[in-house]
């Protein structure tokens, strides 16, 4: 199914990729997914929503066809969030279903917090908000990340996605997701691990060992 709108939003001197599916029904808005992947994650959900409601997706800033910034500034928790705002607006949703998955769940929250008015339900999955940078392992855990991201991009892919994709019957979304995430770097999205200072410095992360640069996939 083709997106039945497709275009770019500009704000702050920077495009944001936008997808709009259905001409139907209450609107579904999924925020931002953190630029470890793209809003293509999400190919085999929103098809069928679509004919039920209208979908809002966009690839966020530092992935997919969406510009990719330099320099920490461009990646602040305040930048996701008013992306966000923004294709909501262009989009003409005007009430939403909102969708926040994994750390891009303060942005959905933030969105139901500040502006109530316009969100009708909120969906979380895989994001939580009591986890501070102030706890000295859990900013050590991120130090290490931070490093291997930038000094080891494909094998951090691999440790993540296996992680996160973990199913026997089958390797597509593990590999889908290593594909998605090398459409970035891992530098930029070391950049965007700051998007959460904004929302009292939390982290969404999933479970497990960091990984060595030998660190097999496992089913």
């Amino acid at each position: 199914m083709q997106p039945v709108r497709e275009g770019f939003v500009a704000r702050d001197g920077r495009e944001e990729l936008v997808r709009g599916l259905g001409d139907q029904g209450p609107w579904i808005a999924f925020a931002p997914i953190f630029q470890i992947t793209h809003s293509q994650l999400l190919k085999s959900t929103v098809p069928y929503l679509s004919q039920h409601f209208r979908i809002v997706t966009m690839d966020g800033r530092g992935n997919g066809r969406s510009d990719r910034p330099r320099g920490q500034d461009g990646y602040s928790f305040e930048h996701y969030y008013q992306d966000f705002v923004a294709v909501l607006d262009a989009a003409g949703a005007d009430r939403v279903a909102v969708i926040g998955i994994s750390a891009t769940a303060m942005t959905a929250l933030r969105l139901a917090g500040e502006r109530p008015e316009r969100v009708t339900h909120v969906i979380v999955a895989g994001g939580f908000a009591e986890a501070s940078l102030e706890d000295e392992k859990i900013a050590a855990r991120v130090r290490a990340e931070s490093a291997q991201m930038r000094e080891n991009w494909p094998g951090y892919l691999d440790w993540f996605y296996t992680l996160v994709f973990s199913e026997p019957h089958s390797t597509k979304p593990y590999e889908d997701g290593v594909r998605y995430g090398l459409a970035s770097a891992g530098e930029t999205v070391d950049l965007g691990e700051e998007r959460l200072a904004g929302g009292r410095r939390h982290r969404a992360r999933p479970q497990g060992e960091m990984p060595d640069a030998h660190h097999p996939r496992r089913p």
